[in-house]
């Protein structure tokens, strides 16, 4: 279990707050009273940034300078404690065991962390960006190489481009960025789909228990960003003109996309917005599976308002995935509680009512006195 003990002070309406968790913990309360905050502390502690704004100076309690985050929790049998402030003026520190944390990617790796909310639906229904970002969230945790690749592909990206947009550009200086660009990118694509693989042949196996999957062929696939019945360098070398013409590179990578089709449409275009949920919901369970699969360290999994466009079937189900799946510490949030707790298989969670920013720990329903 990874956190076991939170500390928020001054964040968004949550004036302090020290909580205990287990495994499982339902947060529920009114509109408005903080529930999505207490999750969006924990993701800022987990990944360096909330994942409702850009801007750190909305996360800070409107009549205070700092906000202040800090967790004790425990990754593979070893206790450890995560602090992070942030001031008015922009400045932050994160640290761990007192050692500051310089690098997101290093902060990421400390506190897997995932979320399925309202915005989730943009993992079939957003552009291939959002899809991306998903792939790439399994990629970086279970295949070390990538984080070494994406930053290798990312900057000679970026020298490329730069130079596409320059007036000064000569031919010779674009070539030399062709093949490290080309190699990377080539890497990363492996990567990608393995990864992808793994994570098909865990959702496929969730999919199956959904009754609206059964009804037709439900097919996904990978476009790696060009096209690849030639070599990336070689399409690289071909596209220059066209690059020049628009000042940036058009293939690779960086252009990659996920198609979910169903009886060769969009899935988006066929399912009911519950049965988009629940199946951007076997695929998040599907991907955290895959990771502890293949990594040692414990998973976070946010959910906020988990019965919202759930039918009765699609949320049992979920709450099923959830509840077997091992090493993950789900924290919940809900405004109609009864209904997201009389399809929770099992009465093991720790149970959180929030009013005014105010969190206290309440009993849990059922539980005996």
């Amino acid at each position: 279990m990874p956190i076991t003990r939170l500390t928020v002070g001054n964040f968004r309406n949550l004036k302090n707050a020290d909580l205990t968790f287990d495994r499982v913990s339902f947060i529920y309360g009114d509109n408005g009273s903080g529930k999505t905050s207490l999750l969006e502390a924990i993701s800022t502690l987990s990944l360096g940034r909330s994942f409702r704004t850009r801007k750190f100076r909305n996360l800070i309690a409107h009549d205070q300078h700092e906000l202040h985050l800090f967790c004790e929790f425990v990754q593979e049998g070893a206790q450890q404690r995560l602090g992070a402030v942030r001031k008015r003026d922009g400045t932050s520190t994160f640290k761990i065991d007192s050692t500051p944390i310089v690098s997101a990617a290093d902060l990421a790796s400390l506190l897997p962390c995932q979320l399925i909310d309202s915005h989730s639906f943009k993992l079939l229904e957003g552009g291939p960006g959002e899809r991306r970002h998903f792939l790439d969230w399994l990629v970086f945790h279970v295949k070390p190489d990538f984080r070494r690749w994406w930053a290798e592909y990312r900057r000679c990206l970026q020298q490329r481009n730069s130079l596409l947009r320059s007036d000064r550009m000569q031919a010779l200086d674009l070539a030399g960025w062709n093949l490290p660009l080309a190699t990377s990118g080539e890497r990363i694509d492996h990567l990608r789909r393995e990864a992808l693989e793994y994570l098909m042949e865990e959702a496929n196996v969730l999919l199956q228990e959904c009754r609206f999957t059964l009804d037709g062929d439900l097919t996904v696939t990978f476009d790696a960003g060009w096209d690849r019945t030639q070599p990336l360098l070689q399409q690289l070398e071909g596209e220059v003109q066209r690059d020049v013409g628009f000042g940036y590179t058009g293939v690779g990578p960086h252009r990659a996309d996920i198609k979910f089709v169903f009886n060769r449409k969009p899935v988006a275009e066929v399912f009911s917005r519950g049965q988009l949920k629940t199946m951007i919901a076997a695929l998040y369970v599907a991907q955290i599976r895959v990771f502890r699969r293949f990594n040692p360290r414990n998973c976070i999994l946010l959910i906020d308002d988990l019965p919202s466009e759930l039918d009765q079937n699609s949320l049992q189900l979920l709450c099923k995935w959830l509840s077997a799946t091992p090493n993950l510490q789900i924290f919940i949030t809900s405004v109609d509680l009864r209904t997201t707790l009389s399809n929770w298989p099992h009465k093991d969670y720790k149970l959180f009512h929030v009013k005014q920013g105010q969190i206290t720990e309440q009993q849990a329903i059922g539980a005996s006195t």
